[in-house]
C-alpha cells in the first residue's frame, strides 16, 4: 500500500506495532463521511454522480499498474467519502498482485513475483459468515462478498475475484449510488 499515490485510493500514513502486546496497527487517511453504504443510508445530500467515475478512477489506477492489482473485495463498505463527497477506495485485505492470463483473471503472484497458490484450503471453500449492521444482512466466503461477489466466484468456477471481477463489483457498487 504505501507505494500506492492516487486521489481515489486511500493514503497509507504509517504501521505501530506493540511488541510485547502483539498488536499492531495500520494508519490510513481518515475520512469524514463514512464508507459509501453509510453515506448513501443517512441521505442528508444529493448523491455526486462521479461517486461512481471516482470508483472506476481508483480500479484502473490499480488495474493498470505493472503488474495490476486485484482489490478482490471492492464493495460500498470498502469505499469511503471524502468530504469533497469523493470515493476513496479502502480496505487491501484481499488485494494482491497479478499477473494476467489469457482469461483476464489473472493468477496471483507474491511480491517478488513468484507465482503463488490460488486455491483456498479445502475446509474453508464452504464456510460463509453472516454479519448484520442495522438492517442489512451481509454474507461473506472466505475471498467475497456475496452481494458483490461474481458469478464466477459465487458458482466456484474461480477460487478468488480477479481483475474482472473487480468490474463487476464496482458495476455493483454503482448500481448501489444510482
Amino acid at each position: 500500500m504505501a507505494g500506492l499515490s492516487h486521489e481515489n485510493i486511500v493514503r497509507f500514513l504509517g504501521f505501530v506495532e506493540d511488541l510485547e502486546k502483539g498488536k499492531a496497527w495500520i494508519l490510513l487517511s481518515w475520512e469524514p463521511n463514512g464508507n459509501v453504504s453509510e453515506f448513501l443510508a443517512a441521505g442528508k445530500l444529493e448523491v455526486p454522480e462521479r461517486m461512481s467515475l471516482d470508483t472506476f478512477e481508483g480500479l484502473q489506477y490499480l488495474h493498470t499498474r505493472q503488474p495490476p492489482i486485484c482489490h478482490g473485495d471492492l464493495k460500498s463498505l470498502n469505499i469511503l467519502v471524502s468530504s469533497s463527497y469523493r470515493a476513496i477506495i479502502t480496505d487491501f485485505g484481499s488485494a494482491r498482485v497479478v499477473k494476467e492470463s489469457g482469461d483476464g483473471a489473472g493468477r496471483e503472484v507474491s511480491d517478488r513475483g513468484v507465482e503463488t497458490s490460488n486455491r483456498i484450503p479445502e475446509e474453508d471453500q464452504h464456510q460463509i459468515h453472516v454479519a448484520t449492521t442495522g438492517n442489512q444482512l451481509t454474507l461473506t466466503g472466505p475471498a467475497w462478498t456475496l452481494r458483490w461477489a461474481p458469478p464466477e466466484v459465487v458458482n466456484g468456477d474461480l477460487d478468488r475475484p480477479g481483475l474482472p471481477s473487480d468490474i463487476w463489483s464496482a458495476g455493483w457498487v454503482c448500481w448501489e449510488v444510482r
